[in-house]
């Protein structure tokens, strides 16, 4: 009876590398990827050539493909997404004329985050655990260092380089096809701003340092090469005095050159008696593939502006008490205060986290034709919270119709379907902020 119970005992539900050889797929090694210790490299060898791939997950049969490995008998993959200091399940895949042929569940190991990153704690999640959606996040840390990252929708961090430390801060970062570039900027004992886009690979090796001197806020690359970015100056405005407003600068290889200056694109307005009146405070500057163009926008004049990429002014679109535009909101109780993190919808709507006339923000849509210049309000998103404007903030529309919230300096964001329900939610650390956000289809 002994025997019989023994017998029955199933044994753990992977092998060791060598273990998990079959007649297709042979030498399986693991290894930690040196620069990202939560990467895992994984290579093997086929008996014939073929294409070949690695299958990753929990123990079970949902597992995740990472990218396919190139034709012939010697392959390497890398398992990205798995959480620090974790157990993975693996499996190696070779397809030979359409036939799949694979090796036996195996085991590796992750190491620990190479820095510390902000916890994201999950209160809501209606997506399926082995959803390989991906959150990439600049973490704006009050009184810490701020870091990019990568995170689940489980909230679990499993990428994650430093973005800046010994006094510089960042808030912007994109990913690229071999890698990221975020932005990091440094006040000076002078009052200037000692600014840097930095270049990475994967894993957060530096490739490039892109100066960019005087800069503030975010930065644009549209793919070409070339970086747009946010800087600051003083003017001297008749009557008032003066006044900080701010330019677009543009770096490329030909140098860095101003394409756009608010000074001379709109009027100025300013209120209140400070020495030097911060007039523009331009907060947002993104670039919209299917548009071509760059949108910017001047939170303290409730002001938008669509630009080429040369530079030219081609809309003005003018919120709540804004002088320069000639956009209506109907009805006018709908127009936007304070705007910031603003993307336009594959359908020519326009998104932005700001506040309403009452001075509460929130998500909102606003429908733009710009033949007649007239916005509609047609969704907004958070307004019953009744919360006032703090720092930062972001709406955009994902590839699948969601829209995903991020609520800026009240450290929450949310993932909702097209009609508002609420799909996902997450809040961070107390002093961490998110700066600029991305959901990504997978880790790769």
């Amino acid at each position: 009876m002994l025997f019989l119970l023994l017998s029955c005992v199933e044994r753990a539900p992977y092998y060791t590398p060598e273990e998990a050889e079959t007649m297709w797929v042979q030498d399986i090694s693991v290894e930690i990827v040196e620069e990202m210790p939560t990467a895992l490299r994984v290579q093997f060898s086929s008996t014939t050539p073929g294409t070949a791939w690695v299958e990753f997950g929990g123990p079970d049969a949902t597992l995740r493909a990472s990218p396919t490995s190139s034709e012939g008998t010697t392959h390497e993959a890398i398992v990205l997404g798995a959480a620090p200091l974790s157990t993975v399940s693996m499996r190696a895949v070779v397809e030979v004329d359409g036939q799949r042929h694979e090796s036996l569940l195996f085991s590796g190991e992750t190491g620990q985050l190479p820095v510390a990153v902000p916890q994201l704690d999950v209160t809501l999640n209606t997506f399926p655990d082995d959803d390989p959606t991906t959150l990439l996040l600049s973490m704006y840390v009050h009184d810490g260092d701020d870091v990019v990252m990568m995170a689940g929708l489980d909230g679990q961090a499993f990428w994650a380089v430093p973005q800046a430390r010994d006094g510089a801060f960042g808030l912007g970062v994109l990913p690229e096809a071999d890698g990221f570039t975020f932005n990091r900027m440094e006040n000076a004992a002078n009052g200037s701003i000692t600014g840097a886009v930095v270049r990475t690979d994967r894993w957060g090796r530096v490739v490039e340092e892109i100066d960019t001197p005087n800069a503030h806020h975010f930065f644009a690359r549209p793919g070409g090469g070339e970086t747009y970015w946010l800087t600051s100056r003083v003017g001297q405005v008749n009557g008032i005095g003066s006044v900080i407003g701010d330019q677009v600068m543009r770096t490329d290889a030909a140098g860095t050159r101003e394409v756009l200056d608010l000074f001379q694109e709109l009027e100025v307005s300013v209120s209140g008696s400070d020495a030097v009146a911060d007039w523009s405070h331009a907060n947002w500057l993104g670039y919209t593939p299917q548009r071509g163009t760059l949108l910017l926008s001047a939170g303290f004049i409730n002001t938008l502006l669509e630009v080429s990429l040369d530079g030219e002014v081609l809309d003005i679109i003018n919120g709540l008490g804004a002088i320069n535009g000639s956009y209506r909101t109907e009805p006018p109780e709908d127009a936007f205060v304070l705007p910031h993190g603003v993307h336009w919808t594959e359908d020519g709507d326009l998104l932005m986290f700001a506040a309403d006339a009452s001075g509460v923000v929130q998500a909102m849509r606003y429908s733009v034709d710009q033949d007649e210049k007239v916005l509609r309000r047609v969704w907004s998103h958070g307004a019953s919270l009744g919360r006032e404007p703090t720092v930062l903030g972001e709406v955009q529309e994902l590839d699948d119709g969601n829209i995903f919230v991020s609520w800026g300096g009240w450290g929450m964001m949310q993932i909702l379907s097209p009609d508002g329900a609420l799909l996902w939610e997450a809040y961070t650390e107390f002093l961490a902020v998110p700066g600029q956000s991305h959901v990504l289809s997978s880790p790769y």
